[in-house]
């Protein structure tokens, strides 16, 4: 899909926090998802793509429904693992989860010799 090109239309986006993730939900309704992009950086989502005229060629009595090329970029609140992030198109609507970054505190085992060479402290020289 070619890039860089400018985007004729945004869809509309619902964003939900759970204690673990962030939830997007994209509507993008008639859409094929290999006609989708979705790139995840820490903070932010960029979804875009292109939906084509279904009556190309035809004249029209009316045109509501949005054609051509769309983009949409949502910031999140906060950082995100991009390498779990996951992404599902059902009914038109694309759901996209992007799990939270961990913030815990976590211990590391060192690996290496079991014991080290012995220590003499300053003043207590053999």
């Amino acid at each position: 899909m070619p890039s860089g090109l400018g985007a004729a239309w945004s869809p509309a986006v619902d964003l939900y926090e759970t204690p673990d993730s962030y939830i997007l939900y994209v509507d993008l309704p008639g859409i094929p998802r290999d006609r989708i992009e979705i790139r995840v950086q820490q903070r932010s989502v960029l979804i875009r793509g292109v939906r084509g005229d279904p009556e190309r060629g035809r004249a029209a009595d009316r045109l509501e429904i949005r054609t051509g090329r769309f983009e949409r970029e949502v910031d999140l609140p906060g950082r995100i693992d991009a390498s779990g992030a996951s992404a599902v198109m059902r009914d038109g609507v694309l759901r996209i989860v992007l799990p939270r970054e961990s913030s815990e505190s976590v211990s590391i085992d060192i690996e290496g010799e079991e014991q080290g060479p012995e220590i003499v402290e300053a003043g207590n020289a053999p």
